[in-house]
């Protein structure tokens, strides 16, 4: 089973370096995979920018 951002590569993408860390120091305990999951869902109903991207 493959969990987005269970290593925080989209914290990073984001431009959140702290967030980023921590979720590589935590990556083995499973609670960036639940926040990963957290971020997802807040972010389904954004709607996109006219350059398609959206900010959490």
């Amino acid at each position: 089973m493959r969990l987005p951002g269970l290593f925080g590569a989209h914290q990073f993408y984001a431009g959140h370096w702290r967030r980023g860390v921590m979720y590589l120091v935590f990556c083995w305990t499973g609670i960036p995979a639940a926040l990963s999951l957290i971020d997802w869902m807040a972010a389904l109903p954004m709607r996109a920018d006219e350059e398609g991207y959206i900010e959490i």
